[in-house]
């Protein structure tokens, strides 16, 4: 193990200590009345792709551009967002592989002032149940070691 991988293992095993320390909710959190929930088409691209650019320095799709995300949605990728005030505050998405029955879930994102309301535990939820209603029961999601929150 050279010096630099040690370092990773360590920050790593700090980053696990700290879930483990985690104090699970006292209460279950529901959004706030003013979060519509909703099912995202080729109309809310331009929405969803403002809410991308808002949230991610980079990121390894260009979901920065509209017509990229109309094409995603083109493909099956399937969207869900909250819409607050008119404006997308949260979306996620279920990329679906229907050749071989499985799903990712990705391209989550919230607007940092809106991210103490749940609303990525209500969209992920609804994203499994469209795709469990699709006939697709294997979804997987990939998180980044060194980014935990």
């Amino acid at each position: 193990m050279t010096r630099g991988e040690y370092r990773h293992t360590v920050q790593e095993d700090g980053i696990i200590k700290s879930v483990y320390h985690l104090a699970e909710p006292a209460q279950k959190i529901s959004p706030p009345k003013d979060y519509v929930l909703k099912k995202m088409d080729e109309t809310d691209a331009a929405g969803l792709s403002a809410l991308y650019k808002a949230v991610f320095q980079i990121y390894p799709t260009p979901l920065n551009d509209s017509d990229y995300i109309v094409k995603t949605m083109q493909e099956g990728s399937i969207y869900y967002g909250f819409v607050h005030d008119g404006q997308i505050v949260s979306a996620a998405s279920a990329e679906v592989n229907s050749f071989y029955k499985n799903a990712e879930m990705t391209d989550c994102a919230t607007l940092k002032e809106h991210r103490k309301f749940g609303l990525m535990k209500v969209l992920l939820a609804r994203l499994e149940d469209e795709i469990i209603e699709n006939g697709i029961y294997c979804s997987y999601s990939i998180a980044r070691a060194l980014s935990f929150g």
